[in-house]
Parts: structure tokens; C-alpha cells; sequence
């Protein structure tokens, strides 16, 4: 299970983000402030700091360079409302994500699920998010068919011809072809 170190000073922020990042499966550790990650990044292994840029005491890009230090593998994620002002500032900055805030929770797992694949896993990503959107477009279509086929009566009837629901299937799996190549 891969372990997080969240440091956001907001707490409803913070409460929202450790629900969200253990409900798909990772172990997250949270403080609300720099200064308090870094005893935990010396006594415990991370594989990734999810941190705010600006918090009190000690700012995300600092904990960031600290991190650095004391687990030099360890991958880093900014979340903030500030990324252009903070990250602007000409101060050397590690080798990280930023996803500024507002942003929806899919982006941020995803996000997350991105920076521990491999190349392989890379590879394979986007043909096969291609051949899920693809599938789920024919169901949706087939289930918008039998919804336009329904007697009055509200039984299904079964469309005399499939053909909006099939070229719907095949404009998408030509987009797969198109973005896999």
C-alpha cells in the first residue's frame, strides 16, 4: 500500500482529502503545517508528500526541499490555490506536480495513480481508458435505443434496427483507433 504524507493547514481541506485518498486505497498520514511532516519523514518511509504551498511555520515548497533530503525518492504533489504566485517567486523548487485548487477529486487520484505507474502501465493507460469509453458509449446508446423503442405500455420492444446505436459503437471505437495509432 503506497503511503502519503498530506500537509495542508485547512482543515476541512485536509479532512476531505485523507477520506478521499483512503477510500481508494492509500495510507495517508496528515499534519496541518511543514514543521510537523518533517519529524514524520524522518522516522517513517513515504512514497509520496501531498502538500499546500502556503501554510505557517514552514511553507509545502521548503517541506518539499526537506522531504528531499531526508527520503531522496520520494515524489511531491503541490495542492494550491497560490501554484502561480508561490512557484513564480524564483526560489528552486523540486521536481513536482502541482494541481491547483479548485480541483475535483477524480484529477486528484488520478493524478496521484500517474506518478506511480510505469511505463508499461503508461503504455497501456490510454488504450485501454479509450476501450472503456468505447463500451460504455455503446451501453449508453443501446440503453437510450431501448428507451426511444418503449411501448406504451412501458414494456421494451426490440428496435427493429440497431443502426444509430452501431454507428455510435463504431464512430467510437474509431476514435480508439485514432488515439492509439
Amino acid at each position: 500500500m503506497l503511503r502519503i504524507l498530506l500537509a495542508e493547514d485547512d482543515e476541512s481541506m485536509r479532512t476531505y482529502l485523507v477520506r478521499a485518498l483512503e477510500r481508494v486505497g492509500y495510507e495517508v498520514v496528515a499534519v496541518d503545517r511543514g514543521t510537523d511532516a518533517v519529524p514524520l519523514l524522518q522516522a517513517a518511509r513515504f512514497d509520496l508528500l501531498l502538500s499546500d504551498i502556503v501554510m505557517p511555520e514552514m511553507d509545502g515548497i521548503e517541506l518539499a526541499q526537506k522531504a528531499g533530503e531526508i527520503q531522496p525518492g520520494i515524489r511531491v504533489m503541490f495542492i494550491t490555490g497560490f501554484a502561480a504566485v508561490a512557484l513564480k517567486a524564483g526560489r528552486k523548487t523540486p521536481d513536482a506536480k502541482v494541481l491547483s485548487k479548485p480541483f475535483h477529486l477524480r484529477e486528484l487520484v488520478a493524478e496521484v495513480e500517474r506518478m506511480f505507474m510505469t511505463e508499461d502501465q503508461e503504455y497501456f493507460c490510454l488504450p485501454f481508458a479509450a476501450l472503456r469509453l468505447c463500451v460504455t458509449a455503446f451501453l449508453f446508446c443501446s440503453r437510450e435505443a431501448a428507451k426511444a423503442q418503449r411501448g406504451k405500455g412501458g414494456a421494451a420492444r426490440r428496435a427493429p434496427s440497431q443502426g444509430p446505436v452501431l454507428r455510435s459503437f463504431l464512430d467510437a471505437c474509431a476514435e480508439l483507433s485514432r488515439i492509439c495509432g
